[in-house]
């Protein structure tokens, strides 16, 4: 209902219009009454019709819309394996370290690690030592040329008499790792002459 700003306790505004006219014998008066309730009622009509059409045009507009857009891109499923097809184009895949122990006639035992093909992540390889006593500590390599590591056992690192056992660990860019065990027999037995490759796990 609508109210005049000024007549707010009072009848509205369009229901005392109606009352003057229905309450007139004037026949202009209720004729004007006729023609304005017929042109309200035929309003209302082209109003809620015009309304409907447009929603149901805009819903039909709207999934076209979405249908061209779902065929124009491409799922998020083939752009994440298109992104992991040319993942490979910048990490190469890393290859197994090579891993030697050796005692050269003139030198003293040594271990080789070879990391050149295996895309290293850290500074140098994990070196751990368990010694006959019990004891376990950990050593840098040297850096013969590039990553390729080398350890020697002597004076100033450990002599391999009072080595029990080493472990080595290595990791890639990519996540992989390697690890790899010299066994006591192996160092026990090793002589002057003799080179052993390591057999490294993929982890």
């Amino acid at each position: 209902m609508c109210y005049l700003p000024y007549m707010r306790n009072s009848m509205p505004i369009f229901t005392k219009i109606k009352n003057l006219f229905s309450n007139s014998n004037h026949w202009f008066a209720k004729r004007v009454l006729a023609f304005s309730s017929a042109k309200l009622l035929r309003f209302c009509f082209l109003f809620v019709f015009l309304g409907a059409s447009s929603f149901s045009n805009s819903g039909l507009q709207a999934q076209q819309v979405a249908v061209n857009v779902s065929q124009d891109q491409p799922s998020a499923s083939s752009q994440a394996e298109g992104n992991a097809l040319d993942s490979s184009d910048f990490y190469p895949i890393p290859k197994e370290p090579e891993i030697t122990f050796y005692w050269n006639d003139d030198d003293v035992p040594e271990i080789k690690i070879d990391a050149s093909n295996s895309d290293l992540f850290m500074m140098q390889p994990f070196i751990a030592i368990k010694t006959k006593a019990g004891t376990y500590f950990r050593d840098n390599s040297n850096l013969g040329s590039e990553s390729i590591f080398y350890y020697a056992f002597y004076f100033d690192t450990i002599e391999i008499e009072n080595v029990d056992s080493v472990g080595v660990a290595l990791t890639s860019k990519s996540g992989k790792v390697w690890t790899s065990l010299i066994k006591p027999d192996l160092i026990s037995n090793l002589k002057k002459g003799d080179c052993i490759k390591i057999k490294s796990k993929h982890r």
